[in-house]
């Protein structure tokens, strides 16, 4: 006997809706493991290993292969080069760099030059690490909307700095760049911004560590805006960037040696 007041043909109002659960499994996010406790930009593929010594400071490189399209637009070489021109005592203790490959989902939802990890499980004790990106090996179209924010129109301009050329349709601002012109925004400019970022980490926290100042500065730093994080790095590449071409080095070459690459367990079909 059927209940009272109750029409099997009524449809309860929340079927089909996210309160019944619809849309948990497609959900448009960069996705996560409860059996891998690394964040995303970690988790590399078949990464190749490649060490290097500088000045008695290690460098360990991990070069993961790039999806079919793609290619990494500077060398192991090119960032060894760079690397080598920042001063020892603001890289002593940064010593990984990874050159991976985002997914699409990261691309879409997270596009990134790079990113400094603090505390990352691939580096050397826990230790911080830098991640550049693959990119298309056609290049690179940005699209910029044509009323843009303070932050935007500094960033639109580095870009053009950089040598990306600007493209204006009614509704956008097209910014184009060949691989050449990523390499040199990866080299001069995204590798020396992630340092300047441990460079703010290592002179606002590290140096406190173990001083009753510690936690006051870990507090700090956390609620430090990401303005003016964003602020000190670029002004830190700028000004280390400018200083370079000053004293005649950079640019740098590009270095594109193919046995050394193979030597290294690196297919140079890889590299731009």
């Amino acid at each position: 006997m059927a209940r009272p007041g109750w029409n099997p043909t009524r449809r309860n109002r929340h079927q089909g809706t996210a309160a019944r659960g619809h849309g948990q499994d497609n959900r448009l996010t960069i996705p996560d493991s409860w059996l891998d406790t690394r964040m995303y930009w970690e988790r590399l593929r078949l990464a190749v290993v490649v060490r290097r010594d500088l000045d008695g400071q290690p460098l360990t490189v991990l070069v993961e292969p790039p999806a079919p399209g793609f290619v990494h637009a500077c060398t192991v070489d090119d960032v060894v080069a760079v690397w080598a021109l920042i001063p020892a005592d603001e890289r002593r203790g940064l010593e990984l760099v990874a050159l991976r490959q985002p997914t699409r989902k990261e691309r879409t939802l997270a596009a990134s030059w790079g990113r400094l990890g603090y505390a990352s499980e691939l580096a050397p004790g826990g230790g911080p690490a830098i991640f550049l990106h693959a990119v298309r090996a056609r290049g690179v179209v940005l699209r910029w909307p044509r009323s843009m924010t303070p932050a935007d129109t500094q960033e639109f301009e580095r870009l053009r700095s950089d040598g990306f050329a600007a493209t204006e349709s009614r509704r956008w601002i097209e910014l184009v760049g060949g691989v050449d012109v990523v390499r040199a925004t990866l080299l001069y400019r995204t590798l020396l911004h992630e340092v300047g970022h441990y460079v703010d980490w290592c002179t606002s926290v590290l140096a406190h560590v173990g001083t009753a100042e510690e936690d006051e500065r870990w507090r700090a730093y956390d609620g430090k805006p990401g303005h003016d994080k964003e602020a000190f790095a670029h002004a830190y590449a700028t000004r280390l960037a400018a200083a370079l071409r000053a004293g005649g080095h950079l640019p740098v070459p590009r270095r594109r040696d193919e046995a050394g690459m193979i030597a290294d367990g690196l297919d140079p079909a890889w590299f731009a």
